[in-house]
């Protein structure tokens, strides 16, 4: 869990204590071929992580075989230089394949800017050409283990059928609509894949005195006065939380559609009263 002011800092250790104090949890993970790496704000002997091609390349990639994708931290870039385009190049020559920047929420450096930067380092021969190959086959080498990628419609020759290409290509599902299509955003398979989602991960309390099930009552609904309480039992955009609908999630519920906590709970209980307020 980060807090800001100790989410960083600076590990002054030898290469000995590194490989079995700070590398070896993560041994396991890369072994079951874990597909993304984020680095962390932190330092090693007063090196940033983000611009250590010694730790991104040289010891994760190379050393440890990781051919995932390697991910920055939020705005972590603008730590490693003393102008943008310094930081771009160490960061990005280090060995990060992805650079996550708050699009210029904070500070200018917008994503629009970011790639001027880049395509101006390559240009310049700062960044080297193959660099840029790696970091674009390790991202298509993520995308199609997760299977993002699929060969478009237009690849069915013309007179075949959907069967026949996906036997010739496994990442070919005509039952799935092309990416970019609007139904596949909120569509209901979505839906259930997020309530079974929900149901596989909710926390669980222990069930003493009884108390579960609630008694039913008329019309097989629960007889006991339920109170619903908290800043996010009403709010869509609390629920959503970090890093979808808004950074830090957002309130009310006209940013999208969906059931609240407080909702869900009305729906079984009529009576469940909703108190506002932290």
């Amino acid at each position: 869990v980060k807090s800001f002011g100790l989410d960083q800092g600076n590990a002054d250790c030898d290469d000995a204590e590194l490989r079995a104090t700070h590398v070896a949890p993560y041994l396991p993970a890369l072994a079951e071929g874990v597909l993304t790496v984020m680095v962390s704000y932190s330092s090693l002997n007063g090196v940033k992580c983000h611009a250590s091609r010694a730790l991104v390349t040289g010891l994760l990639k190379e050393e440890l075989g990781f051919r995932g994708v390697v991910v920055s931290d939020y705005n972590a870039v603008q730590q490693c230089g003393d102008s943008y385009s310094a930081a771009v190049c160490k960061v990005v020559n280090a060995g990060v394949d992805i650079v996550m920047t708050a699009g210029g929420l904070f500070g200018d450096l917008t994503w629009r800017r970011q790639l001027e930067e880049l395509e101006a380092a390559v240009g310049r021969g700062d960044v080297p050409a193959e660099r840029v190959d790696d970091a674009v086959r390790r991202v298509l080498r993520v995308k199609v283990a997760c299977g993002l990628l699929r060969r478009a419609a237009a690849s069915t020759p013309a007179g075949g059928d959907a069967a026949a290409a996906a036997s010739r290509c496994p990442l070919f599902d005509a039952a799935v609509p092309p990416m970019g299509d609007a139904a596949c955003v909120g569509c209901e398979a979505h839906r259930a894949a997020a309530r079974r989602a929900v149901a596989k991960s909710c926390v669980l309390l222990v069930n003493e005195g009884g108390l579960l099930p609630l008694p039913a009552g008329e019309g097989g609904r629960p007889a006991a006065e339920l109170l619903v309480t908290g800043i996010a039992a009403d709010s869509l955009g609390r629920q959503c939380g970090g890093w979808s609908l808004e950074w830090q999630g957002c309130e009310g519920n006209a940013f999208t559609t969906g059931t609240t906590i407080a909702d869900a709970i009305r729906a079984v209980q009529p009576g469940a009263r909703l108190v506002s307020g932290r």
